[in-house]
Parts: C-alpha cells; structure tokens; sequence
C-alpha cells in the first residue's frame, strides 16, 4: 500500500508573533492559529484529521526548542500513539 506523509508543526500554547507575521506575510489569506496546532487537544484533532484522509506517516515538529524533549513528548505520546494504523 502506499504512504502519505506530513510534518504537523505544533505550538505548546498561542502561535508566537514573529510565526504568525512570517505566515501572515506568505499567505495573507490564512489564519496562522489554523494551520498550527496550539494545544494537545488541537494537534490530536489534527492528526485525526489527517489520518481520515489517509495519510499514514506524520512528523511532529514543535514551533519553539524544548528544554527537556522527555518533559516534551510524554504527554503527547500518550494522547497521539493510540491513532497509530
């Protein structure tokens, strides 16, 4: 079978402003806090999203450099590994 695949860059809170300009600035059209997640119930919806239309392969980028990627990932991982197919 085939794989489709997507980065799904993530904010742990609001989309910072510098990020939101950058993407106001490309795509005035577009609302920046749509296209990035900005809580784990956002970026679980996301991927659920992205699973329904058959993407299989997903890439979580965090917007802002965790201090400890342990601290960082725990939570998500135990909201998101359940969607694995």
């Amino acid at each position: 079978p085939e794989h489709f695949g997507a980065m799904i860059f993530y904010s742990p809170g609001p989309v910072a402003e510098p990020i939101r300009a950058l993407i106001a600035s490309r795509s005035p059209d577009i609302d920046p806090t749509v296209l990035i997640p900005s809580s784990l119930d956002e970026l679980e919806g996301r991927i659920e999203d992205y699973i329904g239309v058959g993407f299989s392969k997903l890439v979580l980028v965090p917007m802002h450099s965790p201090e400890d990627w342990g601290v960082e990932l725990e939570p998500i991982a135990q909201r998101v590994l359940s969607l694995q197919t």
